[in-house]
């Protein structure tokens, strides 16, 4: 994967805005990533303080190290268009030790099952094969999440196989080819 040079450009869907992270979002990162429930598949510990979240977001956004900056690829801020509010996160990540790139979502739970990681993933699926022009992209979801599982079934992704999350934790590799893709017309 060759590093890119500039910033992540904002999505748009029907009724959401995907932009980046900005360090003034470290309230909205932290109430996010403080509720065990959302935490529950990711493999992290729920946030305690905001200073967790500052610390995260000046991660994310390190312009040496920082996928912003390095890959132009990252998590944005999910915004419902209608009301203006931060209602989730969704990115594409590239995992340079297995040279992929993955998909992923954490959503506020008042605003599960509405649709929403759908409508995001779809946008980023579009971007990463229609403009970043990818081969792939990949999702790994815990075996005991089904809400995800769901998700990556509609929008087409298949199973490339099962493993041991840290050799303990089942779950399932998940792939979509920029052919299917193309073949589903999402």
């Amino acid at each position: 994967m060759e590093r890119s040079k500039g910033l992540m450009p904002t999505l748009e869907t029907e009724r959401l805005l995907l932009r980046p992270f900005e360090i003034s979002d470290k309230e909205f990162v932290f109430d996010l990533h403080k509720d065990p429930q959302v935490m529950q598949f990711t493999g992290k510990q729920p946030m305690t303080t905001v200073l967790e979240a500052k610390l995260l977001l000046d991660e994310i956004l390190h312009p040496e190290k920082g996928q912003y900056a390095s890959y132009q690829l990252g998590r944005y801020a999910v915004i419902d268009k209608s009301t203006g509010k931060k209602i989730g996160s969704a990115g594409l990540n590239y995992t340079q030790s297995k040279n992929i790139i993955e998909i992923g979502y954490k959503f506020l739970k008042e605003f599960w099952g509405q649709g929403y990681a759908t409508e995001s993933c779809k946008a980023l699926l579009d971007h990463g094969f229609n403009t970043r022009n990818f081969d792939s992209i990949a999702a790994h979801i815990a075996e005991e999440n089904i809400g995800s599982q769901i998700v990556a079934e509609r929008l087409g992704m298949q199973i490339h196989h099962r493993f041991l999350w840290e050799g303990v934790i089942p779950g399932r590799f998940y792939t979509m080819s920029k052919s299917t893709f193309k073949a589903n017309n999402l």
